[in-house]
């Protein structure tokens, strides 16, 4: 796993928002190599504009206090009309940091690529995710279970969900694990996320999707390897997570109880489903796009490869 380089800036932003809590400033407390990604590139982004932001306002408040009425200066020109020097400012300032936004942007966007591995060779964990109105369904294929509005995951793990939506476009966003990638019916989008230590975060959809979407939320649980493993055995005999809200049992999810499943609904609970259909989420992007075909999941070295 490659290790983000954080220089001054980056290092002293993080000591001084170490204090803030993980539930109230998630997007301050990232995990993982794409939140702290985010985040470095929030700092750096915030740290350049701030350098164009700081000399004006400071340059603002001296012309005011140098040429106020009762300054009383001799030096005060009213044919003023032209400098090469405010000229060379305001011409090359703004394309200097809109060149080192761009450059920052671009080298990003195509790191967190949702598509791109996370730079090991071990094969990700799958997890296939389907947004509902208003609700999330996570299958759970190498289990062969389901859940309802509760997401669980292994740490220490590359984890992929696949995404998907049933019946109208939405996103998945996860502060400080996973930023905001949308679901859309009839295609398969993914992201990626590695969180090193277990802990618990809040998802949503985070996208207008009709009245109701608020409430579109669920609880993401990260586990230790061994306790996840707990957890997916536990969970095909419908025993809900230990410490954790407790869980309503279904039997197994296929199609015909995705019929019922997909109804637009609020506030269901949280449910397990000891078994599930084997391909039930290429059957489900199916149904917009029949010719849908799931490839399997690359390692990271299959894509460092390929590239």
């Amino acid at each position: 796993m490659r290790e983000i380089r954080r220089g001054p800036v980056v290092g002293t932003i993080l000591v001084a928002t170490s204090g803030c809590s993980r539930a109230s400033m998630p997007m301050l407390n990232p995990e993982g190599y794409v939140g702290r990604s985010e985040f470095e590139l929030l700092v750096i982004t915030t740290a350049i504009m701030a350098l164009v932001l700081v000399p004006v306002i400071i340059g603002t408040l001296w012309i005011a206090w140098r040429y106020r009425s009762s300054a009383g200066r001799a030096d005060y020109d009213p044919d003023f009309t032209d400098s090469k020097l405010i000229s060379g400012v305001t011409i090359f300032v703004p394309l200097i940091t809109i060149a080192a936004l761009g450059t920052m942007t671009w080298i990003y966007t195509h790191r967190l690529d949702p598509y791109r591995p996370l730079g090991t060779t071990e094969r990700p964990y799958e997890i296939q995710a389907v947004s509902l109105d208003y609700k999330w369904l996570f299958i759970y294929p190498e289990a062969g279970i389901a859940t309802v509005n509760q997401l669980v995951a292994p740490s220490g793990q590359p984890v992929t969900i696949r995404l998907t939506s049933d019946p109208m476009m939405t996103s998945i966003f996860i502060p400080g694990l996973i930023s905001q990638i949308y679901a859309m019916p009839g295609m398969e989008t993914r992201a990626n996320f590695l969180a090193e230590n277990p802990e618990q975060r809040d998802g949503a959809n985070a996208m207008y999707s009709g009245p109701g979407f608020e409430n579109q939320r669920f609880v993401t649980h990260i586990l230790a390897p061994e306790d996840f493993a707990a957890w997916t055995k536990g969970a095909a005999e419908g025993k809900s997570l230990e410490g954790a809200e407790a869980a309503k049992v279904e039997e197994r999810l296929d199609m015909a109880y995705y019929k019922k499943l997909v109804v637009r609904s609020d506030g269901d609970p949280i449910t397990y489903f000891k078994s599930v259909s084997p391909d039930l989420f290429q059957d489900i992007v199916r149904l917009y796009m029949p010719q849908y075909h799931m490839s399997s999941l690359p390692t990271g070295a299959e894509y460092m490869g390929a590239n």
